[in-house]
């Protein structure tokens, strides 16, 4: 698994540690759609893809996060990270050249 989702699994099992003993999706599982984004977030900042690339897969992840209720809690937390990481990735390209920002994520 991925360090990031690791991460915000560990963030919702200290925040509620009775969760930590269930076996329920609604707090440990991943939806396809933002696991699918997360994914090709990671591979377009890893790889140093174009901006123009970034900046349409922040566009689907803004567009993701319009059906936000329907998600899961680490569903939530994994798509405000893209937001996150795709726009702080995206101003380093504008900003400073495209390698800065991005390898404080690897």
């Amino acid at each position: 698994m991925d360090d990031g989702i690791v991460a915000l699994v560990g963030l919702i099992v200290m925040s509620d540690p009775s969760i930590s003993g269930t076996t329920s999706p609604n707090h440990t599982a991943v939806s396809q759609l933002p696991l699918s984004l997360y994914l090709m977030a990671q591979r377009q900042i890893k790889l140093h893809h174009s901006l123009k690339s970034l900046t349409q897969t922040l566009d689907y992840v803004e567009i993701a996060c319009g059906d936000f209720d329907d998600y899961t809690a680490l569903d939530q937390l994994l798509l405000k990270l893209l937001l996150k990481t795709c726009s702080m990735d995206a101003f380093a390209h504008v900003d400073n050249g495209p390698f800065l920002v991005s390898a404080a994520f690897r």
